[in-house]
């Protein structure tokens, strides 16, 4: 039987230099530099570093690019190299080897104009010692060659079905979970591939589970949500349904929530949810997820049973805080030449103010955090920085109430120059917050969220550039 034949060509970068097939530094070279002799003048070279001076002795041994033979054979899809190396006993179970998203302060090579590489450390040591707990927040799925580290899920990433049969029907499982906590499917996720994501689930021999969750908690359905994968995510969302009744080509089914809504079963919010990654999805693919019968129903019956009440009530109650707010400002008359009864009504409208700051800081702000916990909190506030200056002004009018004081025990003109500029800044912020009751019309939501972004980005940089223009240069002046 012919052995595997590596094109020289097949694993070059773009600067011409072998790389790694499973590794995310595409950097690594297949030379060793030189390292100091020993004193019995052997060479003092690790057994796990990367190079073309390493011989593997049996077939389970680290390769020079971080695979066993099993990986490669699957890699260029021979399968008769597969049967030879399966029958020959190879564990169909052994994992690659090797730290495969290193962190950047790690990554100590530099890039020259010529292409060549200064190395200001040694090689990283591949091996399976390492105890440190992987996590995938900051990777990216679309940039790094991450196929997983059982041979079974290589060939699921490539979609080759025959060498995924034979490993099955050898003993591979399709369900064990590598650093990272992926199975196969969620490997199928990330690589997109909906056909072979078919395969596996529906597999004779040994069907895949797609309720397994990885080191993020993240199910297949979930990591589809959140990736934009919309037609494996429609996939997984029919495999959960359950079928009531059916009359010809109509039929009755049910969906579990559990994965799709935004609350747990214990009430808790799960910010893994399918419609959490939906509603926060950046792509087209997340958009075009929303027209989805069971994730509409979900949105109409989540809006009608709880979310509009809610809403409607917090409009009538701002409404209620401006009409205060505006008739204190306007009867305001800092020269005290006003009549008693416009005095009366300013001190009334005033009161009243003060009162709906406290109660939306301390009840209604208090109320949110419990029912979400203070981290969930802070993580939706993110998406509405209308509320956060609504906060913000009510606290500053707030602040302005001992100034007040101090103006009218020592007439200090100070004070009252400190609460006009804080009730100046506060009386924006407040109507600042209509916005965030205009998001629910089509004509105005989009506009709404595009000012948003440019002030939070563009115009923010801008703003922090501004200032220290203008810090520097006026100590000057």
């Amino acid at each position: 039987m012919k052995a595997i034949k590596i094109p020289n060509t097949a694993l070059l970068d773009v600067f011409g230099r072998p790389v790694a097939l499973n590794s995310h530094d595409f950097h690594r070279v297949s030379h060793v530099d030189p390292i100091e002799k020993n004193h019995n003048g052997s060479n003092g070279k690790d057994p796990n570093a990367i190079g073309i001076g390493i011989i593997p002795n049996n077939t389970n041994q680290l390769t020079v690019i971080g695979e066993t033979p099993l990986h490669i054979a699957v890699f260029y899809n021979d399968i008769n190299s597969v049967k030879l190396l399966v029958k020959h006993g190879v564990d169909v179970h052994q994992r690659v080897i090797g730290d495969f998203y290193p962190s950047l302060p790690n990554r100590t090579k530099q890039e020259t104009k010529s292409g060549k590489q200064k190395r200001t450390s040694k090689f990283f040591n591949r091996n399976d010692s390492s105890n440190k707990p992987i996590s995938l927040k900051n990777a990216t799925t679309e940039t790094h060659a991450y196929y997983g580290e059982y041979p079974l899920a290589f060939a699921a990433a490539f979609g080759y079905t025959e060498i995924y049969d034979y490993l099955i029907d050898h003993g591979a499982d399709p369900n064990m979970q590598d650093s990272y906590g992926n199975t196969v499917l969620h490997m199928l996720v990330i690589r997109d591939r909906s056909d072979m994501f078919n395969h596996a689930i529906r597999h004779p021999v040994k069907k895949a589970l797609t309720d397994i969750r990885n080191n993020e908690g993240l199910t297949t359905l979930t990591l589809a949500a959140k990736i934009g994968r919309r037609e494996l995510f429609l996939e997984c969302l029919e495999l959960s349904h359950v079928e009531i009744w059916r009359y010809s080509n109509i039929k009755c089914c049910t969906y579990p929530l559990r994965g799709i809504d935004t609350i747990t079963d214990s009430g808790d919010i799960d910010w893994n949810s399918s419609l959490t990654s939906i509603v926060n999805g950046k792509t087209e693919d997340h958009l075009a997820m929303l027209d989805n019968m069971v994730i509409e129903r979900l949105l109409n019956d989540k809006w009608s049973s709880f979310a509009r009440v809610n809403f409607v009530r917090q409009l009538i109650l701002l409404c209620i805080h401006l009409f205060f707010l505006s008739t204190a400002v306007f009867l305001r008359n800092p020269k005290n030449t006003q009549s008693l009864v416009k005095k009366i009504f300013c001190h009334i409208a005033e009161v009243c103010v003060l009162i709906g700051c406290i109660t939306s800081l301390v009840k209604l702000l208090a109320k949110e955090i419990y029912l979400q916990g203070y981290s969930a909190y802070i993580q939706n506030l993110k998406s509405y920085p209308e509320k956060l200056v609504y906060q913000c002004s009510c606290l500053l009018i707030i602040l302005a109430v001992p100034f007040r004081i101090l103006y009218l025990t020592t007439k200090n003109v100070k004070f009252g120059y400190v609460e006009d500029g804080l009730v100046s800044l506060a009386v924006p912020g407040t109507f600042l917050y209509f916005l965030f009751f205009g998001r629910i019309y089509a004509l105005t939501g989009a506009f709404i969220v595009m000012i948003f972004e440019m002030i939070t980005g563009d115009i923010a940089t801008f703003g922090v550039i501004y200032v220290i223009v203008i810090t520097a240069f006026g100590q000057v002046l």
